[in-house]
């Protein structure tokens, strides 16, 4: 039985191959989460069509916004709560440890460094709209074929995660320094920030971090702070 506030609107109802085991569509109610620190035997992603989530791990925390995928790796512990108002809707997908005889590449990106951490995939959304489409076509109605036409679906969805990954391993230092920024903007938006702090995670000078962040994001450091701040106060 899922818990009180989730609502599992379609699963794929014939048992997937490895490394699968569940495909489907979850609703969650707003302001709702599950408190107790939990892990699974397995992998996790969690793609965000509507609304958002966030994950809580023991030293780090993700949000993932709409379009976006969360990866929760076997074995490390978590709690999850639903950002904002409202439902959030999501596909998910649980799988076992991938194979790089049946993933090839996208196997071993999954189960590198990143397979320690929660982390989060910002795959092409041409791309995930197609496959989507498609695995909710597959729940709704299997046919002939079905299962296999599933699994290369959901085969073609990891290997979105994945490539999104490798892009973001070969973005450039001054990217990855924004990142952090970025990072800790998302986090931390409800107490006061500095600017001092945020050129600490980035790893920068005050000068030198406000004149890359503008060319990063279009805005000031501060500016950038208070429309996002802004954003979640309309969500």
């Amino acid at each position: 039985m899922p818990p009180a506030h989730q609502t599992v609107k379609l699963v794929y109802p014939r048992p997937l191959g490895p490394p699968y085991l569940l495909a489907g569509f979850v609703d969650y109610l707003s302001c709702n989460g599950m408190e107790a620190m939990h892990s699974h035997s397995f992998f996790q992603a969690v793609h965000v069509l509507s609304g958002g989530f966030s994950f809580d791990a023991e030293d780090h925390r993700i949000e993932i916004a709409a379009g976006q995928t969360g990866i929760i790796p076997p074995k490390v512990a978590h709690r999850y709560q639903i950002v904002g108002h409202g439902v959030c809707r999501t596909f998910m997908t649980n799988f076992q440890t991938p194979c790089p005889e049946h993933l090839g590449e996208s196997a071993e990106i999954l189960n590198g460094e990143r397979a320690e951490r929660l982390w989060i995939a910002s795959p092409d959304e041409e791309l995930v709209a197609f496959a989507l489409e498609q695995l909710r076509a597959e729940c709704t109605s299997p046919g002939l074929a079905s299962t296999a036409v599933t699994q290369a679906l959901l085969d073609l969805y990891l290997g979105a995660i994945a490539r999104s990954a490798q892009r973001r391993d070969r973005s450039t230092p001054n990217e990855q320094r924004m990142r952090h920024a970025l990072a800790m903007i998302e986090r931390e938006y409800g107490r006061p920030l500095t600017l001092d702090e945020l050129s600490d995670a980035a790893g920068l000078g005050v000068s030198r971090f406000s004149e890359v962040f503008r060319q990063h994001t279009g805005l000031s450091p501060m500016r950038y702070l208070t429309e996002y701040r802004i954003g979640v106060a309309k969500v």
